[in-house]
C-alpha cells in the first residue's frame, strides 16, 4: 500500500476526534508525505529513505515543524508494525534536521528582558 494512502486512512480512522487546528497539522504531514514519497509503498521505505525525507523537509523548516511531522509519522509507522503491514520501524534513530528558527526563539531575540 502506498505510504500516502496508508497515512491518510490511518489519520481518518485513528485521529478523527481532533480539533480543527490539529487536523490541519496532520493534513500538513499528509501533504509532505505525498509530495516526497508519492505512491511509494510503505513496505519499500527504508531508514535512509526516511532520513533523506527529513533532511529535505527540514532544509527550510523550523525545529517545531520537523518534530511535529516526525511525531505524526512515527505514530503511523508504529501502528503499521502492530498491524503487521511492515516489520521494521524506518523512523527509528532518525536524526531531525532544521534550518529556521522557531517562532518562540525569534520572539525571545526580539524582546529583551531586563
Amino acid at each position: 500500500m502506498p505510504f500516502d494512502e496508508y497515512f491518510e486512512k490511518w489519520f481518518k480512522l485513528y485521529k478523527s476526534n481532533l480539533t480543527k487546528t490539529t487536523k490541519l497539522h496532520y493534513d500538513y504531514t499528509f501533504r509532505a508525505i505525498k509530495e516526497y514519497f508519492g505512491g511509494k509503498p510503505l513496505q519499500e521505505i527504508k531508514r535512509h529513505d526516511y532520513q533523506m525525507f527529513l533532511n529535505k523537509f527540514g532544509s527550510d523548516k523550523a525545529k517545531e515543524n520537523v518534530e511535529k511531522v516526525n511525531t505524526h509519522i512515527r505514530s503511523c509507522v508504529q501502528d503499521a508494525i502492530e498491524e503487521q503491514i511492515i516489520q521494521h520501524d524506518f523512523t527509528r534513530k532518525a536524526v531531525l534536521t532544521w534550518t529556521n528558527q522557531s517562532c518562540k526563539e525569534a520572539r525571545r531575540k526580539t524582546f529583551k528582558f531586563f
